[in-house]
C-alpha cells in the first residue's frame, strides 16, 4: 500500500491510500497474466519445434557425411579413428567421475576436520 499526500492551496493535507494495480483490479490482472502465459507458452513450443528441427536437419546432414566418409576411407582408418574417441571419452569421462569424487572427500574431510576443532581445542 502506497500512501499519497496531497497539499491544497488552503494548507490542507490529504492521505490517500493507494492500493497495488492486481488489488485495484482484479480481473484485468487475471487477463493480462493469462495472456503473457498463452504467449509464454506459444514461443516455448516454437523453441521446441525450431531445436528439434535443427536437430533433426544436423543428424540428416551428419548421416550423409559419414556414409560418404566412410565409403571413400579405408577401414583401418575408420577403425583408429573410432577407438581413438572412444579412449578420449573415456578419459576424460574418468577424469570428470574422479574430480567429483575428490571433490567430495574433500568436502567431507574440511567438515570433519571443522567439526573436531573445538573438541581438540578444549584439551
Amino acid at each position: 500500500m502506497r500512501i499519497i499526500y496531497e497539499k491544497y492551496k488552503n494548507g490542507s493535507v490529504k492521505l490517500e491510500e493507494k492500493a497495488p494495480f492486481a488489488q485495484r483490479h482484479p480481473r484485468i490482472n487475471f487477463i493480462i497474466e493469462l495472456v503473457l502465459l498463452v504467449i509464454l507458452v506459444f514461443a516455448t513450443i516454437l523453441l521446441i519445434w525450431f531445436v528439434f528441427s535443427c536437430l533433426g536437419n544436423g543428424i540428416e546432414h551428419l548421416v550423409d557425411f559419414l556414409k560418404k566418409f566412410v565409403s571413400t576411407t579405408d577401414k583401418v582408418i575408420i577403425v583408429a579413428m573410432i577407438t581413438g574417441m572412444v579412449s578420449i571419452i573415456g578419459v576424460v569421462f574418468t577424469s570428470v567421475i574422479a574430480k567429483i569424487i575428490d571433490y567430495r572427500y574433500n568436502v567431507k574431510k574440511y567438515l570433519y576436520d571443522k567439526r573436531e576443532e573445538p573438541y581438540f581445542q578444549m584439551i
